[in-house]
């Protein structure tokens, strides 16, 4: 999958969370991989990391009960994306 596939697939995800606005970054892991993270500005919590998805088959790495909040998406998501996968035990 590419990322512009997996940007087009998930663009109206806030919806399903009952958010505003579904916003996307890239983690470039050590591995090579490269995963698309998902998140959404939340109404009252700001900005939350909701999804992490692989690249390179389309699988999302978290289970759907998984948000957490990050106080500047651009800057923090890849960071609380990583520690999600991390407390999931996903060797990204």
């Amino acid at each position: 999958m590419t990322i512009k596939a997996i940007k087009e697939k998930y663009k109206n995800y806030h919806e399903t969370t009952g958010d505003d606005k579904t916003m996307f970054s890239i983690i470039h892991a050590l591995s090579g991989e490269k995963y698309v993270v998902i998140g959404a500005d939340c109404k009252g919590y700001g900005k939350s990391v909701y999804q992490v998805v692989r690249v390179s088959d389309g699988q999302e790495m978290l289970s759907k009960d998984r948000c957490r909040p990050c106080d500047n998406f651009c800057e923090d998501s890849n960071d609380v994306a990583c520690e999600m996968m991390w407390d999931a035990g996903i060797d990204y």
